[in-house]
């Protein structure tokens, strides 16, 4: 890209953003995608193609999870990081598990 051709050239950065700006731009990138993929499942819903309907919304749930998985959680020792190291990021990671595998 150019901003990378420039920082090399020049050795300075031309355009600078705090890391939660970033971490919040990409969390609302991926939330966006998400709302598309669930209004589409919505579609096919409708349309009674439940197989495209299924896909669409589970891709719109792991679009959500990656946006709140962008942000910047704390430490690993907060009240929230220890409520997403029981048994519903358990339940998450094994339906990701059990999906590749049906994929695989």
């Amino acid at each position: 890209s150019y901003l990378v051709w420039q920082v090399k050239k020049n050795g300075e950065e031309i355009y600078t953003m705090e890391e939660k700006e970033i971490r919040r731009a990409e969390a609302q990138g991926y939330l966006e995608i998400a709302a598309h993929y669930l209004d589409a499942a919505g579609r096919n819903m409708e349309a009674e193609d439940y197989r495209v309907a299924a896909d669409l919304a589970y891709n719109a749930a792991e679009l959500s999870a990656k946006g709140l998985l962008s942000l910047n959680w704390g430490s690993f020792h907060t009240p929230t990081q220890e409520s997403l190291t029981g048994s519903a990021s358990y339940t998450f990671r094994m339906a990701l598990c059990q999906r590749n595998w049906e994929e695989g």
